[in-house]
């Protein structure tokens, strides 16, 4: 098993398996999976299942609520090819002190990789849930 809290671009295999891999069993879990793309794109091409939309996290002078206090969080940045993720990332780790931020490049990638895009409401990360 790779360890991805050394990790920082992700594949989409790496993104897809440590989606759907208990959490108490593996290093492949992530608190939240961040959408960093705009409304637009996220309503009209669909994103990744159980993401949450953070539009244009990249460009943000404040940490949005929904990610307030998860700067421990294994958290999953991505957009449609991966760059707007960069800045997010960049933006996570250096201004804010995340942790665990991986670059799950884009849209583009899933679907290249054979995975879905859904229509689905927003999520709430899971760790903000039980705190």
């Amino acid at each position: 098993t790779t360890d991805l809290t050394l990790q920082r671009t992700l594949t989409p295999v790496q993104l897809h398996d440590g989606m759907f891999t208990n959490p108490s069993s593996s290093s492949f879990s992530f608190d939240a999976i961040i959408n960093v793309r705009t409304a637009d794109e996220w309503n009209s091409e669909g994103h990744i299942a159980n993401a949450t939309l953070v539009e244009n996290l990249h460009e943000l002078t404040e940490l949005p609520p929904v990610l307030e206090g998860c700067q421990s969080c294994r958290v999953v940045v991505y957009c449609r090819s991966g760059q707007r993720a960069h800045g997010a990332q960049t933006l996570l780790t250096t201004k804010w002190g995340f942790t665990y931020v991986h670059n799950g490049m884009g849209t583009e990638q899933w679907k290249a990789a054979g995975y879905p895009l859904v229509d689905r409401p927003t999520v709430i990360p899971m760790l903000l849930l039980i705190n």
